[in-house]
């Protein structure tokens, strides 16, 4: 939810970023699958992270730690939900 506040602010302005952390907050999927405890959640948390690292390096000039962060968090994504295992 932080990841998708901060994301809005930067790219729009603070009320978006609050607008985006509500809607992720009160969509019944999200709710549903973090109360079961389910992979997609955590999946979603690198997605974001890696867009966010990305955005913010390619936006904000160069910040090479955001990016490599970025570049991370997608492998983490991608390891994390084990598609084709």
């Amino acid at each position: 939810l932080v990841l998708t506040w901060d994301l809005g602010r930067r790219l729009w302005n603070p009320r978006v970023g609050l607008f985006a952390a509500a809607a992720v907050l009160v969509t019944f999927q999200f709710v549903y699958q973090v109360k079961r405890a389910q992979i997609d959640p955590l999946v979603m948390m690198w997605i974001t992270l890696a867009n966010w690292g990305l955005l913010l390096h390619l936006l904000k000039g160069p910040n090479w730690r955001a990016y490599w962060l970025g570049c991370f968090a997608a492998g983490l994504g991608v390891i994390t939900k084990g598609v084709g295992v």
